[in-house]
């Protein structure tokens, strides 16, 4: 149990110790997309949207603070490229299995 707590808490502070820059407009655009989707009740896409949203956030904007900090492609980005991958097939999974209501 202590290990998993001392996990825990190497991962809260590691996110708790940068500042992420999120450009205003694009929490507008993304807020805007959010509610509109919401509204329509497009519950998986709304989910996927925002999944998208804070992996750009976090990944492109943001990977001075999060990524490697040498130019060479870090080890484990093979973990990366499976998560954009999942995400892929996610989207393909929500756009196929969408109700109309």
């Amino acid at each position: 149990m202590a290990g998993i707590i001392d996990v825990l808490t190497d991962f809260n502070t590691y996110f708790l110790d940068r500042e992420l820059a999120i450009p205003a407009l694009q929490m507008v655009y993304f807020l805007g997309l959010i509610n509109i989707l919401m509204l329509m009740r497009y519950y998986r896409i709304t989910y996927l949207v925002s999944l998208i949203f804070s992996l750009y956030w976090m990944v492109v904007l943001n990977q001075d603070k999060f990524g490697p900090t040498s130019t060479e492609v870090a080890s484990d980005s093979w973990l990366l490229m499976g998560g954009g991958l999942l995400l892929l097939i996610l989207a393909l999974f929500c756009f196929l299995a969408q109700s109309d209501h």
